[in-house]
């Protein structure tokens, strides 16, 4: 009988799970050339939508995240 083998691959949270000093870092390399987007993405871990999003300036990246209730 075979048995299920499940592939090593980590689940990703729906969240994110990543700091904004981070964004802002890869935003600043990815504007100066010196990284191209998709490896600022890898190295921070950042999704490359949302990076993307921030350098052609559809997201402001002053604005990021949501303001706190209390």
């Amino acid at each position: 009988m075979r048995t299920k083998t499940y592939s090593s691959r980590k689940f990703h949270s729906k969240y994110k799970n990543y700091l904004p000093e981070n964004v802002l870092k890869a935003e600043v390399e990815a504007k100066s050339k010196q990284r191209s987007i998709r490896r600022a993405t890898h190295e921070y871990g950042i999704p490359y939508n949302t990076l993307r999003d921030m350098v052609n300036g559809r997201k402001d990246s002053d604005k990021f995240g949501k303001e706190t209730l209390f």
